[in-house]
């Protein structure tokens, strides 16, 4: 599930060039235990404009936390965020 993304255009001045990021949680379904678990990443990507059409460039995914037995919260990523 998408719970906010942000775009970016003309991304470093480049008008064929957009970047993003995205935060998400997706619903894990463990059958051998029988439950539910949880996981929150935000995804950094690049697009490229061609032909009139955008494309991935490049994706980076992080994960931020995750529920259920080995529940964990993680660094945000260091680097250049947009």
């Amino acid at each position: 599930m998408i719970l906010n993304t942000r775009i970016f255009l003309n991304h470093d001045g480049d008008p064929d060039q957009a970047a993003a990021r995205m935060y998400i949680n997706e619903l894990r379904h463990d059958q051998t235990a029988g439950r539910f678990t949880h996981a929150y990443g935000i995804y950094h990507d690049i697009y490229r404009r061609r032909d009139g059409r955008w494309w991935f460039a490049q994706r980076r995914y992080s994960s931020l936390a995750r529920t259920g037995r080995d529940a964990e919260v993680f660094d945000f990523p260091a680097g250049n965020q947009f």
